[in-house]
């Protein structure tokens, strides 16, 4: 794959500390000073295979982890309460042994767009988080297949409304623009067809039942393919098209590049070998986090930081599971930088929070607000050019001598390497 060669360190693009930051901030929302120090000693290959094994974060982390977040996601499924479940996810986003994972989850979440303002069952909302972790690297197919049968996302795309004689096309619809193939690759007639087919897809009792009495068993012609196609044969369908592999390459570069850096052709390529490798999501992600276009200078520093990330690298870089501020908390924080994370995404949920139009008059006071919730630290700017949260500071103050060794200045260097100023940019500018 000539667009994706593999990264190499070279005098012109050597492996320096913002390479490595760089690597954790986009795949595994940051990280601690010995795990970076680790990293530019072990060099690209040893770290990022690390990352995809699961075992990037060697500080912070519980040798009971997946115990402990089973006994706090099922009280909060029990307890009814969803603040208790963000609560929960943020837990899994600060302290999971593999970040990446987590990562995907959130992406995964973004992508099949779904809302507990209209599922109204932590107990679904929850079953579906976990979906999106266990096949949100492996192949698509089995995830694709897996969404369709979701008693949250049916629910949400009005599937127990869609039944023979009376389709509803919002489920179709939606699989096909947003999930799969993309606008301008289905006509209306593909709809209507393909609503047909998902007629008796729907939930009982909180589970996925498909209700054969309900069904259109007739003939349906659906994107050249004719026959008494059912919801499974339309997803079979949909994973053989072309651009389906298309709209996934778009989906990882979103995901970890910045815009304008991947043209065309290297899009191009990758879906071409998405659809040779079974449409394998881990072998997508490995393709980009070793590719010499990743760590290029044009995909570096030039991102706006997702707000997921953007709560949880400083928390990171401070290593604040020392003192761990509550989940509660932080899950209401993260809430006042985006909608929130069980509630309504829109289908370009990610486009939002890369421009920051919306975000920009969230983002300062309320982080400053939140890092000296932390433990008090001063921070070593001009806190009156945060007065109005709309003015952002005009120039880089510079931080006293005395402070040079603690962690909130070691955390601004590694945030904004080179420099132990912050930035003129907007704190926007992270990744």
């Amino acid at each position: 794959m000539s667009g994706w060669n593999e990264y190499r360190p070279t005098v012109a693009e050597p492996w320096l500390k913002r390479r490595v930051v760089h690597l954790h901030r986009r795949a595994v929302f940051g990280a601690c000073r010995s795990e970076i120090e680790r990293d530019l000693t072990d060099g690209p290959a040893k770290s990022i295979s690390r990352i995809l094994d699961g075992s990037a974060r060697d500080e912070g982390t519980l040798p009971d982890f997946e115990q402990r977040a089973a006994i706090i996601g099922e009280s909060a499924v029990d307890s009814g309460n969803l603040d208790r479940l963000r609560a929960w996810w943020v837990f899994r986003l600060l302290f999971s042994p593999d970040p990446l994972r987590e990562r995907l989850t959130l992406m995964w979440h973004n992508h099949f767009a779904t809302s507990n303002d209209k599922v109204k069952d932590p107990r679904l909302m929850r079953l579906q988080n976990e979906s999106f972790r266990k096949l949100g690297m492996g192949p698509f197919g089995e995830l694709l297949r897996t969404m369709a049968h979701d008693p949250a996302l049916l629910i949400w795309l009005d599937a127990p409304m869609n039944k023979a004689g009376k389709p509803n096309e919002n489920l179709a619809r939606e699989i096909m623009e947003l999930f799969t193939l993309g606008i301008g690759n289905y006509q209306e007639t593909d709809v209507r067809e393909s609503a047909r087919a998902l007629t008796g897809f729907t939930v009982r009792k909180g589970n996925f039942y498909f209700d054969a009495a309900n069904h259109d068993a007739g003939e349906k012609r659906i994107l050249g393919q004719t026959g008494k196609w059912n919801g499974d044969d339309f997803v079979r369908i949909l994973l053989e098209h072309k651009a389906t592999p298309e709209r996934l390459a778009w989906r990882l570069v979103s995901e970890f590049f910045a815009d304008g850096v991947v043209d065309a052709a290297a899009k191009q390529e990758l879906a071409q070998e998405l659809s040779k490798h079974n449409l394998d999501i881990r072998w997508g992600v490995e393709t980009i986090l070793r590719s010499q276009l990743f760590f290029s200078e044009a995909n570096l520093h030039t991102r706006v930081s997702d707000p997921a990330s953007f709560l949880l690298m400083p928390l990171r870089a401070l290593e604040y599971w020392r003192t761990p501020i509550s989940t509660l908390v932080l899950a209401e924080w993260l809430t006042r930088l985006v909608k929130d994370c069980l509630h309504h995404r829109t289908s370009e949920a990610g486009m939002a929070a890369r421009c920051g139009c919306r975000l920009v008059p969230l983002l300062h006071e309320p982080t400053i607000s939140l890092l000296s919730l932390m433990g008090g630290f001063q921070f070593h700017h001009q806190s009156s050019a945060f007065a109005n949260p709309r003015t952002f500071p005009s120039s880089p103050t510079t931080p006293s001598r005395s402070c040079a060794t603690c962690r909130v200045c070691y955390s601004a260097r590694v945030i904004f390497p080179g420099s132990h100023k912050l930035p003129k940019v907007s704190p926007l500018k992270l990744t």
